[in-house]
């Protein structure tokens, strides 16, 4: 009796399923019959509207006729007279006739511009979105002259700045070539004020070349031992000097430049840190809140506790709705249905960051019962209709409804 109650009772599920997707068939045909008679009631009231016209232009008519008509009938006497207005009423009612074929002609021109404006809407439509193409192009292409434009201040200050550094220089050289003219007369004075009072060095009877070369040996090899103590020359080490000091002020001009830039490289690394903070949190909210009403599609509560500083993720959820406590449990105390429920809900809710247009699942009900085997399988194709592609493997015999799986892109691969 077990086995009958339990075949009864899957009979009876099948044939609600069946008796569903009549309802939801059936539902369809309905809205299909309620719009066709939307659009008779619509083709009604613009004859009704019409017959109204037409009455009144028949009275207008019937009133002309009978001005007419006591015109003839006082016109009786005159036969010439008549006559003349019976030939002028055959022109009225050949232009009569006319206007008449004019009017359906003017109704079919209707039907037709009617139909060349709900054509013109499409190209209007299509039009628009290469409006908004061309507006995130756009876009674009501002942000790279945006990004040149801050370039080419770096290279004007850049540009600047050797044009004073070389003002600068060019200062230095002439105050240099000032300060050595002024040397040089002070050299010549020197030299005259020296040989004022003390001539020039005269030898010694002795003195020979001999001598004299033992001499300047001696005198050359101190001044090299002096030189060589010292570390160079005079003119080497002033060379030394202004190379040296050269170095310095490239340097010194080559570490401002690189803290300039740096300071824009730290502002533009806040920035776009500051845009990922938000893209976080926004990101976060959405999946909370898709979080929330997937579960609330079986009537659970429960939360996403995202923590981005230390990169953890949790998940609490309450399967009782009469538990009215805002505490709710953690996954380890879930069924294995409503784990895998959960699971799901996670899962989905976090689709909508991915930027992949292909999403695979497998077997993902292996520990659901028929009625969570149900809701998610539906809330899975709800989902993904706006997907490109997704495609799910299921561990038994289920099967959508074609009502269902014909209307998106969803595939179901079943392992039969």
């Amino acid at each position: 009796m077990q086995t009958d109650t339990d075949s009864q009772i899957d009979f009876q599920k099948e044939t609600i399923k069946s008796l569903d997707a009549e309802l939801k068939a059936r539902t369809q045909v309905y809205e299909r019959r309620k719009g066709e008679v939307n659009k008779c009631r619509d083709a009604i009231q613009q004859n009704k509207r019409a017959n109204n016209q037409l009455k009144v232009a028949s009275q207008r008519a019937a009133q002309k006729v009978d001005s007419l008509q006591v015109e003839i009938d006082n016109l009786q006497g005159d036969d010439g007279k008549l006559d003349g207005l019976r030939r002028d009423l055959e022109p009225a009612e050949e232009g009569l006739r006319l206007q008449e074929k004019n009017y359906g002609d003017s109704a079919l021109e209707k039907s037709n511009l009617n139909a060349a404006a709900t054509e013109r809407k499409r190209t209007l439509d299509a039009v628009k979105e290469r409006l908004a193409e061309f507006d995130t192009k756009m876009q674009k292409i501002q942000n790279k002259v945006r990004n040149h434009e801050q370039a080419r201040k770096l290279a004007l200050t850049q540009k600047n700045r050797a044009i004073e550094e070389f003002g600068f220089y060019q200062d230095t050289k002439e105050e240099a070539e000032r300060t050595r003219a002024t040397q040089n007369s002070v050299v010549v004075e020197y030299t005259e004020a020296a040989l004022k009072i003390c001539p020039r060095v005269s030898l010694e009877p002795g003195d020979t070349e001999t001598s004299l070369s033992r001499i300047y040996e001696t005198k050359k090899k101190q001044l090299d031992e002096a030189r060589r103590r010292q570390g160079g020359t005079d003119e080497e080490i002033q060379q030394a000097a202004i190379d040296a000091r050269t170095v310095f002020s490239a340097a010194v001009s080559n570490r401002k430049e690189l803290e300039e830039l740096l300071q824009l490289l730290k502002q533009s690394f806040m920035l776009r840190l500051e845009q990922y903070r938000a893209f976080q949190k926004w990101i976060s909210a959405r999946s909370r809140i898709n979080f929330s009403y997937l579960l609330s599609e079986r009537a659970f509560r429960g939360t996403l506790v995202i923590d981005h500083a230390n990169k953890l993720l949790d998940v609490v959820v309450q399967p009782d709705d009469t538990n009215k406590s805002a505490k709710g449990r953690q996954t380890k105390t879930l069924s294995g249905g409503e784990k895998s429920f959960s699971s799901i809900c996670l899962l989905l809710s976090l689709w909508e960051a991915m930027g992949a247009p292909l999403r695979c699942l497998d077997e993902f009900d292996v520990f659901m019962d028929d009625v969570n085997r149900d809701v998610s399988t539906r809330m899975i194709v709800s989902t993904s209709s706006p997907i490109r592609h997704a495609y799910v493997l299921t561990s038994n015999r289920y099967r959508l409804p074609a009502s269902q799986s014909a209307g998106n892109s969803f595939l179901s691969l079943q392992k039969l």
